[in-house]
């Protein structure tokens, strides 16, 4: 697979995380939480399979390829593959970064050991918003103990994630190209927060609270 490729399914995966966490959002509205917290994590892992391809992409020579195997292990590792994309979409990856190579290495790597215990954590309130489960103490864990806040605040941070790499796509002409050929779903930026952020709790027209770390 070549570099146009490689990105093509770059491409796919932000418009699945744009459209996730959208979903996110509706479902919110509508009372359901869990279900919201769900696939916004959903969402960001998506963004994360975005990043990894991305990154791939870039780092290919033109006319260079790599094999589809490969590809396959780095979106999808042995070991902790939900974990390993929660941690790549876990912040907007500079996939051209204006700063000095070393500064650049030197932040990425400071990025990773921060993400690594979050992307657990994630995981777990994830599988928590989507199962039954007995805990230590015997009690019952239940989705229905997922907190609305929790389920905004992660739409509302995913949501400015995917926005600012849809930012980023569109001054990208390589993105573009693939995106206006092959006719990829992919609102604009700032679009992608007007449709998240804007939705009322329910039929009333009281809006929710933002948390205090949300995006602007």
């Amino acid at each position: 697979m070549d570099r146009k490729s490689t990105l093509l399914g770059a491409c796919h995966a932000l418009s699945n995380a744009s459209r996730l966490v959208e979903d996110a959002a509706i479902l919110y509205a509508a009372g359901r939480a869990a279900s919201s917290f769900h696939l916004a994590v959903m969402a960001r892992e998506e963004l994360g399979r975005f990043n990894i391809l991305a990154k791939v992409a870039y780092e290919l020579a033109d006319g260079a390829a790599i094999k589809a195997t490969v590809i396959k292990e780095r979106v999808k590792p042995r070991s902790n593959p939900h974990q390993e994309k929660l941690q790549a979409g876990q912040s907007t990856f500079m996939l051209k970064s204006p700063l000095p190579a070393e500064t650049y290495l030197e932040r990425q790597k400071r990025f990773a050991e921060l993400r690594k215990s979050d992307s657990k954590e994630l995981h777990s309130k994830r599988l928590a918003a989507q199962y039954v489960d007995l805990n230590d103490d015997e009690t019952w864990s239940t989705p229905n103990d997922v907190k609305d806040s929790d389920a905004l605040e992660i739409i509302w941070i995913v949501g400015g994630e995917i926005n600012d790499t849809v930012r980023w796509v569109e001054s990208d002409n390589e993105c573009k190209a693939i995106i206006e050929r092959e006719s990829i779903l992919l609102p604009k930026a700032d679009d992608v927060l007007a449709r998240v952020l804007v939705l009322p709790r329910s039929s009333v027209d009281a809006q929710p609270s933002a948390p205090k770390d949300a995006p602007r």
